[in-house]
């Protein structure tokens, strides 16, 4: 089996799509996922599975819209992917020192090229940005609420979906994924 960790989108975002990390376990079980674990109430999963990726996305998609109504993007890494994505981030002393200052957007195919230019437009002071692979890197030194940057990329329209952790999170998640693995 396969360790995997499933990123929701938008969810129990200032009282809209409420969705009970209880009653996603429940349904996680029922799609066959095994030991499902929920991190927060901002739909992070971690499970075991056999089944390949794309048709776990495709059924916690389906199984959120049957039973809560809410069509919510599902993006889903295995371990070794997550493991890849903080081991290549660039800002890892910043990281190291303020896991708040350190976000990652984490995005379910190629973004447009369009928003990736309209984010060098707001770049401010010593913010950064960085894409590898499925994951654009912020470096926000002086915090998520004071940047421009932050507020572009949680607007953009990246073409795929995309979902935004901080470093804390990104940590905890791949903590919940080692703890599965052994």
């Amino acid at each position: 089996m396969t360790v995997y960790i499933a990123l929701l989108r938008g969810v129990n975002v200032g009282g809209h799509n409420k969705l009970p990390m209880k009653e996603l376990t429940e349904l996680c079980a029922r799609r066959g996922l095994e030991d499902a674990r929920t991190y927060i109430q901002s739909g992070n999963i971690v499970f075991r599975s056999s089944i390949p990726p794309s048709d776990i996305a495709a059924s916690i998609h389906a199984g959120i819209a049957e039973r809560f109504g809410f069509d919510i993007p599902v993006m889903v890494f295995d371990a070794d992917e997550w493991g890849r994505v903080l081991s290549a981030c660039p800002y890892g002393a910043l990281a190291a020192e303020d896991p708040a200052k350190v976000l990652v957007t984490l995005l379910d195919g190629k973004p447009a090229e369009s928003q990736l230019e309209k984010l060098s437009g707001v770049v401010s002071g010593d913010e950064a940005f960085h894409l590898d692979g499925r994951a654009l890197y912020l470096r926000l030194p002086q915090g998520a609420g004071r940047s421009k940057l932050a507020v572009r990329v949680a607007a953009a329209n990246f073409k795929t979906p995309a979902t935004t952790r901080n470093w804390r999170t990104m940590l905890k998640l791949e903590e919940m994924a080692q703890s599965l693995d052994g």
